[in-house]
């Protein structure tokens, strides 16, 4: 049975503190309230003890207070501990509750009854869309005694202080807007709606870099015509480059090029001054630029710095055709950046720690298999089940093939997946060099595996997504080529939600490699093959970094052995007395 809110004593809280300064205190105060029922204190005590456990810190470590637990609990993947999202709810509704009884919320239970007029517009929203999005709204302002039609920016206002004092909302100013937003949806599509449009925050931060639109029409005239050229060289013209570089660095490019620009106009220069790519690459304003990026990341080395470094020196040498002398002097002044390390970042490397333990590794291995499974029993396909065995398959695919990101989403049947033998051979994946980012030719032959889920995918899903003459292997319900960044945030919030592990695209790449090196230490030639390196140098420079870990397992197989060869020769009388002739 729900206990009664008790509301607070407002000479019980300094500054937003509670009368239980930390879950310590909270748990010792529900302990001893004998108003509530042993279950309910042992579960709402159990609750907090979980929380803390799960946070890794001890009860009197964290504070008794919403907002001081929000981001921390927000950062909890029950998944990852094997915890089922109804056993995690009631975990979070339990510590909401005892802070409701004690802590630093004042907040009503969600489930305290809607007044009439609110109740009654809650049944006019057409559907599922509306009322979970309202829910929390609707519940606020029925509260608080705010009608319907008086909902107005101050009602938002309010609400947006309870959604950070009293909620485990992990981002409010993100749930505030979509509110906002459903609201004003609500008041110009549902007929007779009360109430009137309400303003939408505006959540982004004041932006630093300027758009290639406010920089004076000559700049960008120039840089058109520079990004042109380095589309297309002239093959006759002696200075410029060798080989057009591929769309992708283009639009690189182009960026490193507002982002200099915006950095300079930061510094000390006015968007009118700079007037072509020339005055980026003038000595002072190359300085001043990369004091300003250096200084945002900190002072550290950045791959970030160090790339628009390399473009504007790129365009100091092939387009504004600067003389030796200076070309050089602008190499000294990136010569001078921090240096990176070789080897993976860190994120990268704590991203491959996660696959040390067996149980995450095996887990990720099998969840292509449960997952398409799962959307092969939704009869007949529904748009989430198809979309669900398509992200199977593209993890399935990457643990075989793991391929380069902008190579996965452009994949298409009879173009780069081929079957010369008909329906019953092999299926090869076939990739030219114009194709892959540093024209090396990929030919596989798909694995077995792969090439069932590929056969199940292309008969009961493909067509249901992008119809029956879809050719693009990761397509959009229009039979479109789905966006690279969509298909990665697919890939990316699957393995989180489902394992509770963090796996972008591209760390596909990087899992390769571990389990390629942890099966055989010298294994850099078959990895440079199938990663697609030009040179092995390449694979060295990224996982060639001295691996202590990796040193220290083998160091210890070395001294396990041989200490069981010793034990072994040492065990019978005979193998004692010929050991100590041939020391």
């Amino acid at each position: 049975m729900n206990q009664p809110h008790r509301p607070r004593d407002p000479a019980a809280f300094v500054a937003g503190r509670s009368d239980a300064d930390s879950l310590a205190d909270l748990v010792a105060r529900l302990t001893a309230d004998e108003t509530l029922s042993p279950a309910r204190r042992r579960d709402l005590a159990s609750s907090l003890r979980r929380i803390a456990q799960l946070l890794d810190r001890d009860l009197s470590a964290l504070p008794a207070d919403l907002p001081g637990l929000r981001g921390a609990i927000g950062r909890i993947n029950p998944a990852q501990y094997g915890i089922s999202r109804k056993t995690w709810s009631n975990i979070r509704s339990n510590t909401l509750a005892a802070l409701r009884l004690y802590g630093s919320s004042s907040a009503p239970s969600r489930k305290s009854p809607l007044s009439d007029e609110w109740q009654a517009l809650q049944h006019r929203l057409p559907d599922k869309r509306f009322r979970n999005g309202l829910s929390r709204f609707t519940r606020f302002c029925s509260d608080q005694g705010i009608a319907p039609a008086s909902v107005d920016d101050a009602a938002t206002t309010g609400f947006r202080r309870h959604l950070e004092t009293d909620t485990f909302v992990p981002k409010p100013s993100a749930h505030l807007r979509r509110t906002c937003r459903l609201w004003n949806e609500a008041v110009e599509t549902i007929s007779g709606w009360p109430g009137r449009t309400v303003p939408l925050p505006d959540n982004r931060k004041p932006r630093r870099r300027r758009a290639l639109s406010d920089l004076p029409a000559s700049f960008q005239q120039d840089l058109g015509a520079y990004l042109a050229m380095r589309a297309n060289p002239d093959p006759f013209d002696e200075a410029a480059p060798a080989k057009p570089l591929k769309p992708g660095t283009i639009r690189l490019q182009q960026e490193h090029v507002r982002v200099a620009a915006s950095a300079l106009i930061g510094q000390e220069a006015p968007s009118e001054r700079i007037r072509s790519l020339a005055d980026l690459v003038e000595p002072n304003s190359f300085v001043a630029i990369l004091r300003r990026l250096l200084l945002d990341h900190g002072g550290k080395a950045n791959a970030w710095t160090e790339g628009i470094a390399k473009t504007l020196i790129s365009i100091a040498k092939l387009w504004v055709r600067v003389d030796t002398d200076a070309l050089n002097k602008l190499k000294v002044l990136q010569a001078r950046l921090p240096k990176l390390q070789p080897g993976m970042t860190r994120k990268n490397r704590e991203t491959l720690r996660q696959f040390d333990d067996d149980g995450n590794l095996a887990r990720l291995l099998s969840l292509p298999q449960q997952q398409f499974a799962e959307a092969l029993r939704v009869d007949p396909p529904t748009s989430k089940a198809a979309v669900q065995a398509q992200i199977a398959f593209a993890i399935e695919f990457l643990l075989h093939c793991p391929l380069r990101a902008h190579n996965l989403v452009a994949l298409r049947l009879g173009t780069h997946l081929i079957r010369p033998a008909g329906n019953r051979g092999p299926v090869y994946l076939c990739l030219e060099p114009g194709e892959v980012k540093n024209d090396e030719p990929i030919d596989f032959e798909l694995a077995p595996s792969v090439m069932k889920m590929l056969e199940l995918y292309q008969c009961r899903f493909l067509p249901f997504l992008g119809g029956p003459d879809c050719r693009h292997l990761f397509c959009t319900t229009g039979g479109q080529p789905k966006a690279q960044a969509t298909l990665a945030q697919q890939i990316q919030k699957t393995i989180a939600k489902r394992l509770g592990l963090v796996m972008t695209m591209h760390q596909f790449r990087h899992l390769a490699a571990k389990l390629h090196l942890d099966a055989d230490p010298d294994a850099y030639e078959r990895l440079r093959q199938l990663l697609g390196h030009t040179s092995l140098r390449t694979t060295l420079n990224a996982y060639a970094k001295p691996d202590t870990r990796r040193a220290g397992k083998e160091h210890d197989r070395i001294i396990e052995a041989r200490r069981q060869d010793l034990a072994d020769r040492t065990s019978h009388p005979r193998r004692r007395a010929t050991l100590a002739r041939t020391q």
